[in-house]
């Protein structure tokens, strides 16, 4: 998952994770139910996402 929001205010934040549940986590990341990361900086728009078989390439590949 990729997010990225940001404001006039400061540069955009960028945030790349993974997750078997892509509805749910973008649900939760809009409507920010989980202490963390996404919460304290706003991150609300998918930007784009990647469909992977394997865990560890899509780790993998978010780390590139």
């Amino acid at each position: 998952m990729l997010s990225l929001t940001g404001s006039w205010l400061r540069p955009p934040t960028l945030y790349i994770g993974v997750t078997n549940d892509l509805v749910k986590r973008a649900w939760e990341h809009r409507n920010a139910v989980i202490p963390g990361f996404t919460r304290t900086y706003k991150c609300k728009l998918l930007v784009c996402y990647a469909v992977y078989d394997d865990l560890q390439e899509a780790r993998y590949r978010g780390c590139r």
